[in-house]
């Protein structure tokens, strides 16, 4: 039992030391540790090898006989006392130093660069050597891994088609189904012969496409949904990708200075959503939703409206004060000026409603020149969700758009970082923080208890 003991003290004292050494050579180079090898490491020099130093000193302490008892007892109480109290801060010092990493590919990963309580901030890395991670980039080659992974054979059959795919914190994001929904539905609209005209829209990313039909007015909803049945049985009967993912067809009408949109959800479709299923193949069910969508987006506008005669909004610097409460009446709408009354104003956003191609609500909070980092501009939004499980909730997330200049000095969208997860409840000005900086993260006892989300 000692002859092992001491083997397994001199080869972790042996791999201990290796780790060391190379914390002293790799900041040299271009090459870093693993998140599991910079754990492992830390563990064995904090953990193991005083562990097992500890155990083989009191081998030997027992051995002596010159020694009382009583005195190796309180000796080998201390030693463990001592071992217990730096081993817990040991363990707090390997829990905040080691980087969060995240393998998203086979041949990219990405690690959480920020330090102790610092904003979260993400780069790419390559695999290299099993135990060490060199800098990389998210490369045509990362991408269509991504995208095999992710869609499967879906990624094959629509392989012509220019997805783009870009970071979002410790994960990967894109805008296939969009791609697939566009390209059927123009596919589509020319074999049926359909003559509407159509917008092919970004949202504030300028990624997600969507394409938008355009509705002339509200005498129009019912041969518009006619069409709209039709052209969604002919996208589901070219391909299964739509029973296991989800289809946006929007609209939109020109109502003066006012974009009256909207959308219809097909497919797959959110749990959230509150659609019955399959309706997007009956042609009533599908007036009723344009319909609704219709008069939900006309209310917002008068409602908008009247809100800017109302209100008194003057700007200093990135910051807008706004003197009124919106009267909006759509509970998206009233949920995200709370969040924005209650915690946003103060930390000095500006405040912008706005709408992206799918029809989702969000708020533009201002940009700022990203100074002293890898990027060149930082846009702040407030993106709507969803309800919260318990449907007590609207829930919204803080986002921060990193932007970086290309070679020809134009601005491309390199990340997207979560600053925070809020939920504003329904029928209260009550908002609280969730903490979340990941999807993954949990969020605080107050965000899950309101939100019904534990």
């Amino acid at each position: 039992m000692m002859k092992f003991l001491k083997r397994m003290a001199v080869g972790t004292a042996v791999l201990s030391l290796l780790y060391l050494i190379g914390c002293l050579i790799l900041p040299h180079t271009q090459y870093s540790y693993r998140m599991w090898t910079d754990i492992v490491g830390k563990g064995m020099a904090a953990f193991v090898l005083p562990l097992l130093l500890l155990v083989l000193a009191g081998i030997w302490l027992w051995k002596l006989e010159k020694l009382h008892i009583a005195l190796k007892g309180i000796l080998t109480a201390a030693a463990a006392a001592v071992y217990l109290y730096l081993g817990f801060w040991a363990f707090l010092f390997i829990l905040f130093s080691v980087k969060e990493e995240k393998q998203l590919t086979r041949h990219l990963l990405v690690v959480n660069e920020s330090e102790f309580l610092g904003a979260s901030h993400y780069e790419y890395y390559e695999p290299a050597a099993v135990v060490l991670r060199k800098p990389g980039e998210l490369t045509v080659k990362a991408k269509e891994e991504y995208l095999q992974k992710k869609y499967g054979d879906f990624a094959e059959e629509f392989s012509v088609l220019d997805v783009q795919v870009y970071g979002s914190g410790m994960a990967l994001e894109d805008n296939f189904a969009e791609c697939v929904t566009v390209y059927l539905a123009k596919k589509g609209m020319q074999e049926q012969r359909m003559e509407r005209k159509f917008e092919i829209a970004a949202n504030h990313y300028d990624m997600d496409r969507g394409l938008y039909l355009e509705l002339e007015g509200k005498e129009d909803i019912r041969d518009f949904s006619e069409e709209i049945t039709g052209l969604i049985g002919y996208m589901m009967s070219q391909t299964a990708f739509f029973e296991k993912h989800r289809g946006v067809i929007g609209f939109y009408c020109e109502d003066g200075e006012d974009n009256i949109s909207g959308i219809v959800p097909f497919g797959k479709l959110d749990q959230w959503e509150r659609l019955e299923e399959e309706y997007y193949l009956d042609a009533e069910l599908v007036e009723e939703r344009v319909t609704a969508e219709y008069e939900d987006s006309v209310r917002f506008w008068e409602e908008y409206e009247e809100q800017l005669k109302e209100s008194e909004q003057y700007s200093a610097g990135t910051k807008v004060h706004v003197q009124t409460e919106m009267i909006a009446e759509n509970p998206v709408e009233k949920a995200a000026e709370a969040i924005y009354q209650e915690v946003l104003a103060a930390e000095g956003y500006s405040y912008k409603p706005c709408h992206n191609a799918k029809g989702n609500f969000y708020l533009e909070l201002g940009e700022e020149t990203a100074d002293g980092s890898s990027a060149d501009k930082y846009l702040y939004t407030l993106v709507y969700d969803r309800p919260s499980k318990n449907g007590k909730c609207e829930l919204f997330v803080l986002y921060r758009e990193e932007y970086c200049r290309d070679e020809d000095g134009s601005l491309f969208l390199n990340n997207t970082v979560i600053l925070n997860t809020y939920a504003a409840e329904t029928g209260s000005d009550r908002v609280i923080a969730s903490g979340k900086k990941a999807w993954e993260d949990v969020g605080t006892k107050e965000y899950q208890e309101a939100a019904g989300e534990k």
